[in-house]
């Protein structure tokens, strides 16, 4: 045989369990061959499959008998030109024989005789022509005889009767013969590149036809009667002559791909939607121009392709489907439908070469074609979602790749072909433990680690999913020229890309001659992370081995890999590719050229090959799987979008072996987090896998649950079978995680409750591994918020009935029920189903027993029974709520006693037996009662209720108290929970297993009431109406945190609708009066606000006295006109000739500022307030050269950093700090320019500076560098924003600047004199501006629905309008509570804005909710509110996302519950969690902790609330003057405050201008709160039950 041989088989014999040889390339003589298999024999006596590729093979051996267990025979590529015959005769075992490629000119049906079992054999690209009688060949399922010479149909294949795949492409055939009805198991049928014109109707009696391939013919009709081929599932006539679909197409009703492109197609008509299963459908290059509506119906439809056609415009209809792929490029499309941006389920999406508006192309050229998506908030909700619910890190030991650098050294079997062995340094070796596999808090940033030596294909700049996908995702940028690769790199690759695109011949020619830049833009429109290999730079080399890697992949191309992978590949062929795949050797361009060659593909067809293969193949289904895990790692688009990969991998749930499920396990995992569609295609998996096993789908997830059953220890000793477990958990929470619908995810988990899996979790709960314990209680918590939210939904009967998910037709067929008890628990937190057997002696109280010990409840078994929903009640005493119909079973007696069906014997429910419970109904007297715990905290409240005669149209809830006395604490109940929920609250009577001594208390439930504070914000609260007004008060202001309130300054205020439109009245609610007397409903309004005061006014000359009611916070000048008829002195007189003073605390007289409030100045309900004429003594003047600092005159305080800050001071001493030589602080310089008008005036500052600059004698050696200080503050302060002057007070600023210019100052004099000559800012601000600052919007522009609106793009838009106001915000508008008050409000008309957009936005919140007549329709625009509220907090537009808040909290909301139970639940929330970060409580808390770590530079809009509350409540709770100090630490909080407000005024959203949004929104369509509450009734009527909502 020769040493060569003896090696090679010597080699391949290492592995004991090696039943493979390959030989390529290895020339062969005809000596050698018999030696050759001699050898064989002898040390491979079990060979089951033999290759021989390339060796140039003229014949076969006369002993190739003797290789008797030989399966696979494959000779492809060698010369051979005939076969032996009874050489063959032994080879009983003989099932695939491959000559594909060889020199035979006749079919050896002679030889193949002897070869009974033989099922597949190919003669590809021989030289055939016809073919002897085949009717001995009675197995044969696969003949392929593509590419020979034959000009007719070989009628003889005919007569093989198990023939199911039949290759006749490329051949010179014309004509069908009609015996090919003989075929009738025939499943494929490959015809392409012929030269037919007509298919004989006979093909239309093969109904186990799936695949007919007939393209690249000259065909222009099919025949009618290929309607009944009901088993066809793909239909390629592409390359044709067509001008229409055939009629016949559309009655193929199990068609899932059909391939008509490159016809004469002009349209596309409505019968399309017949194909109700087509999943692929390719209509490139042809001549559409529309689509029709009808595409709507086709829902399974995943990948279109409509490129190079005339299509102008898209139905709106195409946006309902779920498409992942979807090729428009090259058309003539103007306008894209308005809800695009709702198909979420995109992978690929192309508009290049299409004539569309600039706005879209705009952002197409920003974002790429996914920005008109939007799927980054997509990523972010469903990211919200899984972070929320299933947030733990779970970290394994063993990744899902291990270090192939170590298996190749460990013995893997090196392949059989010309090539030096591989060789792997020590560097690339690493342990199992360094590659750890984690699955983050928010189970979307999954990440493989590996050492550097094995580098994963990663690039910063990449923002596709090719490797780490579980980064987050930025959109898709549009390639541009400058990202192109060498031209040599990627002409290999548009060569392979034009084969895999099928175009047309005449298109292949034109994009062959197009320059490199738009051939690689051509490419981009289907290709995207294969692209991004190819513009990535070479790997790293290792240091040791690296080059003989390279040098392997050099010799072996990926084409060459590809054949391999399409063949029988063993494990070493795939270890060498995942090798080189992961390494990027010899650059990128490798591993694109063999994913796009179709190795994703061609690795899905081998592990569906392996499903039946059993043991012998486990490794090489391990090593199948790890490669499918580097295409997910560094190609996920390209997984997800080839067909039936997933499927085929979930092929091999039921392998035994517990590595394949692991991996299979870790890809589903990646696969539902990667991508929104990836949750589908998981479920499509399992559906595909329990099918082909034979599995009814009830049981569908079983394989899922394997791992959970098996028997092996829970401790961390046994770490496989834990790791196996835990993915195992994982899995399940992800696929019911990822349902948004509610509905759906319940049925989802109710088949694992049906299989059982409450019994592992109660097992797990117990369990020391920590992972498992977390997984096993996220399933249970998740489960328990699905069944609240359901029983919100439906009734209970409805919830247990989904619960047991098996119809009457599953009983029949599975004989379920017979002998079967099945039993539904929905109580104490065991929401699960159990099935037992039972026999003539079972007891009802053995079944009760047996539950609670394998389920441990809080109560006794005792205390729970078993209930059927038929039959009479036995209980001899009413129970509230009334039972349903049905009976308990007698616990002493048999199951088969009670003569149930086994129907009625599967929907029996395990329940709580009635408890007897002290019950009062508002004030009436206590009763003792049968009340049923498993009923919910609302209904027993509702039952209990009527049967005391309440009022029917109030709400009552239900409280608990702990002991019998109703003054005892009360706790008020959930209305969705029920009873049972509360049992730990509760305290049974001694000695009575079913009686409570707890009393409980039917009363009204809190009502949501708005209360306006007094910055004119509006806050929801829940009150209790049987409190007194006092209570609520002390409820308010704690709530909202003010501590200096007090109660007699302050009061509420009941703003009532109809007392506003009737009499325009308010009522001051007395504090010690109970609320149920004013009657408050959810349209009230409560005001909080400074309660108007009895005060004292004395004329000090006559003595004469008046007591007059006053509002404190009114500044002094508005009590003139009671004063002025009090005392008969005119207004005018009061002006100039009078003041008012009064005494403080301390005895001292103090002249109150008829421009502050009296509360400011510190005057209180006892003071007396004196009238006098002006004296000298009262219009003294200090001058400020006759003041020093002393403490009677300034107090200072420590700062931060142990600087010095004044409390108060003298307005002497303030002017002199500011004009100071020695000392110069910005800070204090910045607060007195901003706040001084609250105190001064600045005629008053401008004279102070006067006074300053003129020195006395005493001072003069300071006179140069004092004047000149005094000259650059007085231009600092002029050129400033908060100097207003009037006439007077210019004219004397000018007369002071010719002093300055006389004694030299003339470069501040020139400067002063510039700003001074322009217009001078007026003294009083102009009238109030348009509320909202108007966008110019084209009338072009179509008007959107809220739905249809991208949340994204929605909330900015509203804050682009939002900022355009904050901007204008002025720093004085925030003094005076100058916003608060008619007769100010001019002066803040920035302000007012803001205020007015808020409650505007506010308004349109609810509105858009209740203008919707139906439901779902509601549900639907509350949800998209939340999501854009969402938006807003994560851009930081607090004041919006308080408007939003505000507007789902109005009461014409919080009313509609039935709505509010049917918005998903992670969507409640994301909702409670804004509502918490935006809550009053403890002033605004959460809010300032959430602002204060906003960057100064970020763009960011507060909301003004919280700031006009505080400075309110600043100016209300200081006084202005402390001794006759100015209060300087008041005028600080000032600055603080409005400095905080305005610091983000310079940091505009820079997002673009959405003119379709923004004519939507122009103008904001609001309901006043009146129309509101009208609405919600129309949408909810009041007791209302769920089947009466529409």
């Amino acid at each position: 045989m020769g040493g060569q041989f003896s090696q090679i088989i010597a080699e391949s014999t290492r592995d004991k369990e090696a039943d493979e040889l390959f030989l390529e390339n290895h020339k062969i003589s005809s000596k050698e061959v018999p030696a050759l298999v001699d050898g064989l024999v002898r040390l491979m006596p079990g060979l089951y499959s033999l290759d021989v590729k390339g060796c140039r093979l003229k014949l076969l051996p006369q002993n190739i008998s003797k290789l008797t267990s030989l399966h696979v025979l494959r000779l492809e590529d060698n010369r051979i030109t005939s076969l032996p015959t009874v050489e063959l005769a032994s080879m009983k075992n003989l099932r695939e024989f491959n000559l594909a490629r060889n020199q035979l000119l006749r079919f050896p049906v002679e030889s193949l005789k002897w070869i009974e079992n033989l099922t597949c054999f190919v003669m590809n690209s021989n030289q055939l022509s016809s073919l002897p009688p085949m009717d001995n060949l009675l197995a044969l399922r696969q003949l392929h005889l593509e590419s020979n010479e034959f000009t007719t149909f070989p009628s003889q294949v005919c007569d093989l009767p198990s023939l199911r795949v039949l290759q006749l492409s490329n051949n010179r055939i014309s004509s069908i013969c009609d015996s090919v009805s003989k075929l009738t198991l025939l499943e494929e049928l490959h015809l392409k590149n012929n030269t037919l014109k007509s298919i004989c109707p006979q093909i239309g009696k093969l109904k186990s036809l799936k695949c007919l391939d007939v393209s690249e013919n000259d065909l222009s009709s099919l025949s009618e009667e290929l309607s009944s081929l009901s088993s066809l599932k793909i239909l390629c006539c592409q390359h044709n002559s067509f001008t229409e679909i055939p009629n016949c197409v559309f009655g193929l009703q199990n068609l899932t791909v059909m391939k008509f492109n490159d016809n004469k197609l002009t349209n596309l008509p409505a019968e399309i939607k017949n194909l109700s299963r087509l999943e692929e459908i390719y209509l490139q290059e042809n001549e559409l121009s529309v689509l029709p509506p009808e595409i709507e119906h086709l829902k399974r439809l995943r990948k279109m392709f409509l490129e190079f056609n005339k299509m102008e415009s898209l139905p709106n209809e195409i946006t309902s489907l779920k498409l992942n792929v979807l090729i428009l490029h090259n058309n003539k499309i103007r306008t894209l439908p308005e809800n695009l941006h709702e198909m979420k389920t995109l992978i690929r999406l192309s508009l290049e070469d299409n004539p569309l508006n600039e706005n879209v192309l705009a952002i197409i050229r920003k974002n790429g074609t996914f920005g008109l998506l939007n799927t980054s908030d997509m990523t972010r909700t469903r990211s919200c979602r899984k972070s929320r619910r299933i947030s733990r890190t779970f970290q394994r030991s063993t990744s899902s790749m291990l270090s192939l650098s170590s298996e190749l050294e460990n013995g893997a079997r090196l392949s059989l072909r010309d090539t030096a062995p591989m060789q792997v340094s020590q560097k690339d070796l690493h342990s199992r433990e360094s590659l750890a596999l984690k699955i983050n808090s928010k189970m979307s940033s999954r990440r493989l680690t590996m050492d550097k030596t094995l580098p994963l294909l990663v690039s910063k700049d990449r923002t596709d999913d090719m490797i780490s996908p579980r980064r987050s995702k930025k959109p898709e940028k549009k390639t541009v020229t400058g990202d192109l690769p060498p031209v040599e790199k990627f002409k290999d690759f548009f060569r392979l890309f034009l084969d895999q695109q099928d175009f047309s011949k005449k298109r292949r020619e034109v994009l062959k001659k197009m320059t490199p830049e738009n051939k690689w833009m051509l490419m981009t429109q289907y290709k995207d992370s294969t692209l991004d290999l190819l513009k990535m730079s070479s790997g790293p080399n290792t240091k040791e081995g690296g080059s003989n890697i390279k040098s392997k992949a050099k010799e072996r191309s990926p084409k060459d890999y590809l054949a391999l992978l399409k063949e029988r590949p063993n494990k070493t062929d795939i270890l060498q590719l995942r090798y080189l795949l992961q390494n990027h050797k010899p650059d990128h361009s490798w591993g694109a050229m063999f994913i796009e060659s179709g190795g994703i593909s061609a690795l899905s067809t081998q592990l569906n090959s392996l499903v039946s293969r059993g043991g012998k193949s486990t490794q090489l289904i391990v090593e199948l799987l790890k490669l499918f895990q580097v295409f997910l790692e560094i190609s996920l688009k390209s997984v997800l979008t080839t067909s039936e990969v997933l499927n085929n991998v979930g092929l091999h749930l039921s392998n035994p072996s517990a590595e394949i499920r692991r991996i299979i396990f870790d890809a589903m995992i990646q696969v539902i987090q990667e991508h929104p569609i990836g949750h589908g295609l998981v479920l499509e998996a399992t559906n595909v896998h329990a099918q082909s096993h034979n599995i009814h789908l009830m049981y569908r997830f079983e394989p899922l649950m394997q791992p959970l059953q098996e028997e092996s220890s829970l401790t961390g000793l046994d770490s496989t079978s834990n790791e196996l477990r835990n993915l195992s958990l994982i899995l399940i929470n992800l696929i019911i995680e990822s349902v948004e619908d509610l509905e759906e995810r319940f049925e989802i988990r109710a088949e694992f409750m049906r299989l059982g899996i409450q019994e592992y979790i109660d097992k797990f709960k117990t369990a020391s591994h920590a992972d498992l314990l977390w997984h096993a209680n996220t399933f249970e918590s998740t489960g328990k918020e699905d069944y609240e939210d359901m029983l919100r939904r439906f009734d209970r009967k409805t919830v247990l009935k989904r619960m047991s998910g098996v119809s009457s037709t599953d009983m029949s067929k599975y004989a379920i029920g017979k002998n079967v008890l099945r039993v539904s628990s929905l109580v104490l937190g065991l929401q699960n189903h159990f099935s037992m057997q039972f026999n003539s002696q079972t007891l009802v109280r053995d079944v009760i027993r047996k539950i609670c010990l394998r389920n441990p409840l809080p109560l006794s078994s005792e205390e729970f029974g078993l209930f059927v929903s038929c039959g009479v009640p036995t209980e001899p005493l009413p129970i509230f709520p009334a039972q349903l119909q049905g009976t308990w079973l007698q616990e002493d007696h048999t199951i088969d006693s009670h003569h149930f069906s086994s129907e009625i014997l599967s929907e029996i429910e395990l329940k709580l037996k009635p408890w007897s419970m002290f019950v009062q109904c508002a004030k009436s007297p206590v009763h003792q009662l049968l009340i049923d715990p498993n009923s919910s905290c609302a209904a027993i409240a509702s039952a209990l209720s009527e049967h005391s005669g309440m009022n029917p149209n109030e709400e009552y809830g239900l409280f608990i108290s702990e002991t019998r006395e109703p003054s005892s604490k009360l706790l008020q109940t959930d209305d969705s929970k029920i009873l049972s929920d509360y049992y730990s609250n509760l305290s049974k009577t001694q000695g009575n297993k079913f009686c409570y001594d707890n009393l409980i208390i039917v009363k009204l439930k809190p009502k949501p009431i708005k209360v306006k504070l007094v910055d004119n914000s509006t806050q929801i609260f829940d009150i209790d109406l049987d409190s007194t007004v006092k209570t609520i008060f002390e409820q308010i202001a704690s709530t909202i945190g003010i501590s200096t309130i007090n109660i007699e300054d302050y009061g509420l205020k009941l703003i009532s609708p109809q007392l506003q439109k009737i009499e325009n009245e308010n009522i001051w609610l007395e504090n010690d009066s109970p609320l149920l007397t004013y009657n408050l409903n959810e349209e009230s309004e409560i005001r909080l606000c400074l309660r108007p005061r009895k005060i004292t006014v004395k004329d000090a000359e006559t003595n004469k006295e008046t007591l007059e009611i006053v509002d404190f916070s009114n500044p002094v000048h508005e009590l003139f006109e009671i004063i002025s008829e009090t005392f008969s002195i005119p207004v005018a007189d009061l002006l100039t000739q009078y003041c008012f003073t009064f005494f403080t605390e301390d005895g001292t007289e103090r002249l109150l500022n008829n421009n502050q409030s009296l509360r400011s100045q510190g005057v209180t309900p006892e003071s007396t307030i004196l009238l006098k004429k002006k004296t000298a003594l009262v219009d003294a003047d200090v001058n400020i050269w006759d003041e020093t600092e002393n403490p009677q005159t300034i107090v200072l305080s420590e700062g931060e950093g142990g600087h010095k800050v004044i409390d108060s001071a003298t307005f002497n001493i303030l002017v002199q700090r500011l004009t100071s030589v020695e000392d110069l602080d910005m800070n204090f310089r910045q607060i007195f320019l901003m706040t001084y008008h609250m105190f001064s005036t600045a005629r008053q500052l401008l004279e102070k500076l006067i006074q300053r600059y003129n020195l006395p004698p005493s001072q003069e050696s300071k006179r140069a560098n004092l004047q000149q200080r005094v000259a650059v503050f007085l231009k600092y302060w002029v050129n400033g924003s908060h100097f207003t002057y009037d006439q007077d007070t210019k004219l004397r600023l000018l007369q002071f600047l010719d002093k300055l210019n006389e004694d030299g100052l003339t470069t501040v004099v020139k400067s002063l004199q510039a700003i001074l000559s322009q217009t001078p800012p007026p003294a009083t601000e102009p009238p109030l501006p348009p509320p909202i600052p108007p966008i110019p919007i084209p009338h072009t522009r179509s008007i959107l629905s809220l739905t249809s609106m991208d949340e994204v793009e929605l909330a900015h838009q509203l804050s682009l309008r939002a900022y355009d106001i904050y901007k204008r915000i002025e720093a004085k508008e925030f003094f005076g509570q100058v916003w608060t008050k008619a007769s100010t409000q001019h002066l803040a008309p920035n302000l007012l804005n803001m205020i007015e957009f808020f409650n505007q936005v506010s308004r349109w919140v609810a509105t858009s909710i209740v203008s919707e007549r139906y439901i779902r329709s509601r549900t639907n625009s509350m949800t998209k509110l939340i999501k854009t509220a969402m938006v807003l907090r994560d851009i930081k537009n607090y004041h919006l996302l308080t408007a939003f808040v505000s507007g789902m909290n109005q009461s014409s909301i919080l009313r509609l519950k039935w709505t509010l139970n049917r918005i998903p639940k992670r969507y409640k929330q994301m909702l409670n969690d804004m509502e918490k970060e935006m809550s009053v409580e403890g002033s605004f808390k959460l809010y300032r902790a959430a602002i204060e770590k906003v960057p100064e530079q970020s763009a960011c809009i507060p909301y003004i609330g919280v700031y006009l509350q505080d400075l309110i409540f600043a100016e209300d709770g200081n006084p202005d003057n402390i001794q006759n100090r100015i209060n300087f630490s008041k005028f600080r909080l000032f600055y603080s405050i409005i400095w905080t407000v305005r610091k983000f005024h310079k940091n505009p959203y820079q997002f673009a201008e959405s003119e379709s949004i923004q004519a939507s929104l122009s103008p904001m369509e609001c309901m006043d709160e009146h129309t509101l509450y009208e609405h919600s009734l129309v949408c909810e009527p009041r007791g209302a039950e769920a089947s009466a909502i529409l």
